[in-house]
């Protein structure tokens, strides 16, 4: 049976897809406010993880991190998480970016 922090994680990962083709740099105007960052040298893609509810510890957010760096060949890829949303996932992304 999935836990709260899997079904939460599954969920960011379907907003991160809706994301995926919408320029990096259009939905985050400075990589200082991510707590983990990756720029893909040879697509240009990024991977930003902002982990506002701090679900994550640091190790957790590097491994992610790794695992995301895979996903930059086909485009941009975020982590975002928050303590609580009233709204579906495609209408908070849609108010966020």
């Amino acid at each position: 049976m999935l836990n709260n922090k899997k079904i939460f994680a599954l969920v960011l990962a379907a907003l991160a897809l809706c994301l995926a083709f919408v320029p990096a740099k259009a939905i985050f105007a400075a990589d200082s406010d991510a707590d983990q960052h990756y720029k893909d040298p040879e697509t240009g893609y990024e991977a930003y993880i902002f982990d506002e509810a701090d679900k994550l510890t640091s190790g957790e957010e590097k491994s992610l991190l790794e695992d995301m760096q895979q996903l930059t060949y086909y485009g941009n890829v975020v982590f975002y998480s928050l303590d609580k949303n009233d709204k579906s996932p495609k209408a908070k992304a849609t108010e966020l970016y």
